[in-house]
């Protein structure tokens, strides 16, 4: 399902065969603020056909349990068994309360329990537009988690590619991870450079300064440093001199 704009119709397929119910139904959301573009079928089965051959075109399913053939619960497990991601509400009778938890347990969103005054029907606007909304912030996060995953993997593949020595530490100056470029750089591997800190990296003379730098006002207050030079001890004990900036991420 797509992310639709708040002001769209909202896509409801209503499986029920009871056509008195159907009206009830219909003449319910007639009265909500939410419009809604309604498709029915009486069986599940047709129902789910539709949904095979048009599965963005549904905003919410919403089925009564008691059908003849497939019952609600069975066509509501066979659209999650098919992955097709689109809200679903099982509308059950009185005194049958053990299949909406039956139907909750196997990922259906929500029940509704018909009562033979019609008052569910008072409810059903609002049930229906909060199982949508709660649907779409789903679809909202799980679009940026996948965004950021996205960006993250392209970071990732610059970092690793470039052939600058990149290395992040904490304010104690505790190596936390760093690219393979600062590995060849100073000759150790990745293991040993994590058993160490910055400062175990630098001249004897230049160990105050990383010091002083990591923990100064200036560095903290902005999250940066200037450019300076300055001299890592290789592996091989030889000098490896650098241009280096510090930045710190909060």
């Amino acid at each position: 399902m797509s992310i639709i704009e708040a002001t769209s119709p909202i896509r409801l397929l209503l499986v029920d065969d009871n056509e008195h119910d159907r009206i009830a139904f219909r003449r319910s959301l007639e009265r909500a603020k939410t419009a809604y573009n309604i498709i029915e079928f009486a069986y599940a089965e047709e129902a789910l056909d539709y949904i095979h051959r048009n599965p963005s075109s549904i905003d919410l399913l919403v089925s009564d349990q008691k059908l003849p053939g497939m019952s609600g619960l069975e066509l509501c497990r066979l659209i999650l068994r098919d992955g097709i991601d689109i809200p679903l509400i099982i509308i059950t009778g009185a005194g049958t309360e053990h299949l909406a938890v039956k139907a909750l347990k196997a990922g259906v969103s929500d029940y509704i329990i018909k009562d033979s005054a019609g008052r569910y029907l008072q409810l059903l606007p609002l049930v229906l537009l909060d199982v949508v909304q709660k649907h779409r912030e789903y679809l909202l996060r799980r679009r940026t988690e996948a965004q950021l995953e996205e960006s993250e993997k392209k970071y990732r593949s610059l970092y690793e590619a470039s052939r600058d020595g990149f290395v992040r530490i904490d304010l104690k100056g505790n190596i936390l991870e760093f690219n393979s470029s600062f590995t060849e750089m100073l000759c150790y591997s990745g293991q040993e450079l994590l058993t160490k800190k910055i400062q175990n990296l630098s001249p004897p003379m230049e160990q105050p300064l990383e010091e002083k730098l990591l923990q100064s006002e200036d560095f903290l207050g902005r999250g940066y440093s200037e450019h300076y030079a300055k001299d890592f001890i290789k592996k091989t004990g030889t000098l490896s001199f650098t241009q280096r900036n510090n930045n710190h991420y909060k």
